[in-house]
Formats: C-alpha cells, structure tokens, sequence
C-alpha cells in the first residue's frame, strides 16, 4: 500500500506541474503579430585584386521549422536584376546557372581603393536592397618568416608553419584578415595512351593553411602598431606525391568595417553552435531593405620556399 500511495502523489504532482506548465501557454491571435516582408540575402566582397566581380543573392532562410537549402548560402534567387555602380557607370551582372551567382569582369568596372561602390539588387517578391562600401588602401607586408615543426599525435607528421608581419597605418581604423596557402610543384609521370611511353609533367598544387586561431584583426588600441598574424600551417601530407618544392603564400587582406563586423559575428556564432546556454550572437548587416553583407577589400602577399 506504501509503494501505491508514493505512486499516487508522484503523478498527482507530476499532472499538477503539467497542468501548471500548460496554464503559461497563451494562444496569440495572428492580428497582433508584427508583419515582416520577406528580404533577399546578399553575399558581395569587392576587390582591385579580383578576376571576377560576384555577387550571391538568396531566398531567407527560416529560424526554425521547414526544408534547409543544400546550398551553403541558402536556395538562389535566379531572376534578378543585380546593379553594380562607383557613381558614374553602372555595370549589370547576369546569373549564372554553374557559379549559382551574378558574376561580370572587372573590365566593366574597375574596382579601385579608395572609390564608394553602390549595389542595387531587385528581385520580384522582395523590396529593392542597397548596399555601399568603400574600398580601403593596400597595406603591404613587411616580412613573412617560416619554420617547421614534427608534431606527434599517435604518429609523427611534418608541420610547415609561416606567419606575416606588417606595420598598421596610423591616424585611421584598419581591419585586416590573414589568409594563405601551400604550393607544391610536384612531378607525375602519365602515358598519354595505352602502350604509349611515358611522359613526364609538372603541375602546382594548392592547399589552404589551417590556422589555431582567429585572423581577424583590429588596430583597436593598437594604432600605427607592428602587427603580426597567427601561424599558418600545412602538413607535408596534403601534398600528393613527392613534391620537388613547397612555397607557402600568406595573403594581408586589409578590410573594410562592414566585412569585418559581419565575419566576426559570424565566427561568435560558429563558436556558440547549439549551446543553449550561450548568448545568441546578432549577426550585423549593410544591406538596406536586406540581409548579409556588401564588403570591400585589398590584397597583398608574400611567399617564402620551404623545400
């Protein structure tokens, strides 16, 4: 009788916590929902150092709920009428089906540091989206410097590691990102056809260098200061093969405000994940009667030979 009766208080308790929870719940008429047009998503960094001009422009993505897009940017908006202008000549990008983005050359419009670029994007079913950023200055860098390292996790590998510095520009707000790659000339032999002799061809190949931590910068605090990036690396083993060199190329992309804020937002975001106890992270964007970012930025890089 014991046992029944703890059994009965435990579910009188539990339907009385229910019956509480359900009493917090309220019905709210749709009448008094805030209504939100729905806004194309635009992706667009601009650069003197480009060989395309793109630009990505996508439907919005719901918060919760429904199908997500297999797209990395979200599903293509393919019928719009994207506009690239520095003021006095605009140049109209068309879609193309392969890239899934608006390209056009840079011979159309030259993108130059230092000129404001204004972006029009009209789409049917959404407000018309405007976007301006500014093109900053090259910042070149002083010295790239680079070692290796025999890293043991389980097994021995060869880490080749390479890092950037330069010196900030003083009396403006700079951003800087640090990019970079390892080329590898390597050497095949291949038999053009069955029974053929074989013969011998080079080729580069290129593989992004993994950093520890964050390559964003900001001269916050450290104006007219020496800087000097993280250490890029790249393992010996993601080169097929044998290579006969390895360089490694370290790229300073001084940034504009806009591409700053909105990549470092995202990489908060990245770095809460699903945590439901973090702090969400409010992702910023340029983009007027829009969402996502329209960034400018400069290159400038240096390379060093390890082998």
């Amino acid at each position: 009788m014991k046992a029944i009766f703890l059994s009965g208080v435990g579910l009188f308790v539990m339907l009385l916590t229910l019956t509480g929870c359900d009493s917090l719940v309220q019905d709210v008429d749709s009448k008094n929902l805030p209504v939100v047009s729905r806004k194309l998503v635009v992706h667009s960094y601009i650069s003197p150092q480009d060989t395309v001009l793109t630009v990505i422009v996508t439907e919005p993505r719901a918060v919760l709920g429904g199908q997500a897009s297999q797209d990395y940017y979200g599903t293509p908006v393919t019928n719009a009428t994207v506009e690239l202008s520095d003021g006095t000549r605009p140049v109209r990008l068309v879609y193309s089906a392969y890239d899934r983005l608006y390209r056009a050359t840079p011979q159309a419009l030259p993108i130059r540091a230092g000129t404001t670029y204004t972006l029009t994007i009209a789409a049917p079913g959404y407000p018309t989206a405007t976007s301006q950023c500014t093109v900053p200055a090259v910042v070149l860098p002083s010295q790239i410097s680079a070692d290796s390292v025999t890293e043991t996790n389980f097994y021995d590998r060869l880490l080749y590691r390479a890092r950037l510095d330069w010196q900030d520009p003083a009396g403006q707000t700079n951003y800087y990102r640090v990019s970079g790659v390892g080329l590898a000339l390597v050497k095949v032999s291949y038999a053009p056809r069955p029974n053929a002799p074989l013969r011998d061809t080079s080729y580069v190949v290129s593989t992004s260098l993994g950093f520890a931590s964050t390559t964003l910068l900001s001269d916050d605090n450290r104006d007219g200061g020496a800087f000097s990036s993280v250490r890029g690396t790249v393992w010996k083993g993601a080169f097929p093969y044998t290579p006969q060199t390895i360089d490694m190329r370290l790229d300073l992309n001084h940034i504009d405000v806009n591409y700053y804020r909105y990549q470092e937002a995202l990489e908060r975001q990245r770095s809460v994940g699903d945590n439901p106890f973090a702090e969400p992270v409010l992702i910023p964007s340029n983009i007027q009667n829009g969402l996502g970012c329209f960034g400018a930025y400069t290159k400038s890089s240096l390379t060093v030979k390890i082998k």
